[in-house]
């Protein structure tokens, strides 16, 4: 297996990019994808560290995830979803 890790900085800076987790999973869970995007070099990423999380609601006003972004990057955690997101 290849790495495709070397392609983030150029996806971060050209295109809009969201990479979502689920709160409950265990196999990839928040703390590994925060340290993963924590490693990868792009010019957002000192803005993306010091982003607030915010909460994501829905028009119900009922809580769905948290949400952080700088530039075009975006990472949500869905509130509740284990390492199957949709389900």
């Amino acid at each position: 297996l290849k790495s495709v890790r070397p392609l983030f900085p150029t996806l971060f800076q050209k295109m809009k990019v969201m990479l979502y987790v689920g709160q409950m999973d265990v196999l990839w869970g928040v703390p590994i994808q925060q340290a993963w995007i924590r490693e990868i070099d792009w010019d957002g990423r000192d803005q993306y560290l010091n982003a607030t999380r915010v909460v994501w609601k829905g028009s119900n006003n009922q809580i769905y995830g948290y949400a952080r972004n700088a530039k075009n990057f975006w990472q949500v955690v869905v509130l509740g979803a284990g390492h199957l997101v949709p389900y």
